[in-house]
Formats: structure tokens, sequence, C-alpha cells
């Protein structure tokens, strides 16, 4: 196994977070969401809902438009083939069913290196609530 450094880890899932974000959004392609998302991958969402890797694409696939900005990423690299990420992104998406949505997200999730790839096992996400 190849030994990396933790700004080069940290580097190569703020790559996947960019390339995730553009796959639910704009490219809408679920062969790099199936890639990317172990087949065990469970994402809790800031409503408490738990959904596995075919839930998630069959909900992406219900999204007319998604957009995310990052605003920061922690990642910690426990082993060289092991990340826990954490941070802030803000994410806009409107579904086709005419609900939009503009959140602050808190977020952690964990990453394993597959030989090149980072997949994700999991993922949670805790809506930011705004100060009064």
């Amino acid at each position: 196994m190849t030994k990396i450094s933790s700004e080069q880890a940290r580097d190569e899932i703020a790559l996947r977070f960019q390339e995730w974000s553009r796959a639910v959004g704009e490219a809408k392609d679920y062969e790099f969401l199936s890639e990317l998302l172990s087949d065990d991958w469970v994402y809790t969402d800031f409503t408490g809902t738990s959904r596995g890797k075919r839930d998630y694409i069959a909900f992406v696939d219900g999204m007319a438009s998604y957009e995310q900005s990052m605003q920061r990423l922690d990642a910690r690299l426990v082993r060289d083939d092991l990340v826990i990420a954490s941070g802030v992104y803000r994410a806009r998406a409107a579904l086709k069913s005419g609900l939009e949505a503009d959140n602050t997200i808190a977020f952690s999730s964990v990453w394993e290196r597959d030989g090149h790839v980072w997949r994700c096992l999991l993922t949670h996400t805790t809506r930011v609530i705004p100060p009064p």
C-alpha cells in the first residue's frame, strides 16, 4: 500500500466531494455515484432519513438541480487507506416535485481507499441553524 500524507489525503477527498457534487447536479452521473459509494454505504441526512446507495441514487434522480459549495473540509488520516472527513458546505437543491432547499450542512463521512480510488463508506449530515 502506498503511503500518503494527511495533506494529500485531504486534497484527494476534497476532489471526490467536488466530483460527487457534479455527479448529483449537472451531470447526473449515476455510474460515478455507484463507483464512489461503497455497496453498503449508509447516508443519514439532516432530517434523520437513512438511505443506502440504491435509494440515494433514486433520490438524486428526483433532483432538478443541485449546487454545493464546500466551506470547510477537515480530513483525518486514520490509516493510509482510511479517512474520517468532516466539515461544512452550503447546498442548494430543487426537486422535480417543485420543492427547493438552501441549507448550510455540517457533515461527517468515512472514506476507504481501494487501490487508488477513495470510496465513501458512511455519511451523516446535520443542518446548521442560522443564529437568530
